[in-house]
């Protein structure tokens, strides 16, 4: 089984690769065709780099605080790991580039498939536009687990150092956020551009208030869970006045 999760998994690097090439080369020769016009592509890729970093931001939390390893299927696949890299975050940097980004290569492998399938894009401001953001939400989806790594690694190739300090990778000062108590800020592992806006809107709150809502307790072992207590004591303690202002009044 680990044999055949190997081959898949090379498999996928390389298809993926291929792919995303292949995609690239088109949105060039018809990006060629439309001149100025051809920037709106490179806004819409960096649009679809931040949604990646989102999409990973919420796998992570959810990750973070949901589920168990018993959980199928994400249990042992993406649970599992997440926890465990609370307690060894060093473990990360151990792994093959294989066995870093086959898994989230193989995941992510359909977004310029299906696309270059459907006739890929043409001539067009709205078809470079969306081409563009697939192309950026499928490169930066599928490198979030070595994006990941290298904001551990104690030391990074020149190229990586430097688009670390433009923003558009994570860097390891800005993740180093999230691996501080109490664990529940800065979940986004991609380029972190949306986790200060996310953090002061205190949204992963939010979405686990929503997902306790419908049903989806949070995990005893959560990561943020002992933050979510306190936040939840305060508002408690913060009310308690108000009530007996209302009870004084009530008596009068």
């Amino acid at each position: 089984m680990n044999a055949l999760m190997t081959v898949v998994e090379g498999l996928g690097i390389v298809a993926f690769s291929l792919l995303c090439l292949e995609l690239l080369h088109r949105l060039v020769g018809v990006g060629w065709e439309l001149g100025p016009w051809a920037l709106v592509g490179l806004l819409c890729f960096l649009v679809g780099m931040v949604v990646a970093d989102l999409f990973t931001g919420f796998g992570h939390f959810f990750a973070d605080n949901f589920g168990s390893v018993d959980t199928p299927i994400l249990g042992h696949v993406l649970i599992y790991r997440f926890r465990q890299h609370h307690d060894l975050p060093q473990l990360i940097c151990q792994g093959s580039f294989r066995e870093i980004n086959g898994g989230l290569c193989l995941l992510m492998l359909p977004i310029p498939a299906l696309y270059l399938a459907l006739g890929g894009p043409s001539a067009t401001v709205a078809s470079v536009a969306g081409g563009s953001f697939l192309l950026g939400l499928a490169l930066f989806g599928a490198g979030t687990n070595q994006v990941h790594r290298w904001a551990h690694d104690t030391r990074v190739s020149p190229w990586v150092a430097f688009l670390q300090r433009t923003g558009l990778l994570l860097s390891k000062r800005r993740h180093s956020i999230h691996h501080r108590g109490p664990y529940h800020l800065h979940f986004c592992i991609t380029n972190g551009l949306v986790n200060p806006l996310l953090d002061y809107t205190r949204a992963w709150h939010h979405v686990a208030d929503v997902l306790a809502w419908i049903g989806v307790p949070q995990a005893e072992d959560s990561v943020m869970g002992w933050r979510r207590q306190a936040l939840l004591e305060a508002v408690i303690a913060a009310r308690q006045p108000i009530r007996m202002s209302a009870s004084v009044h009530h008596s009068d």
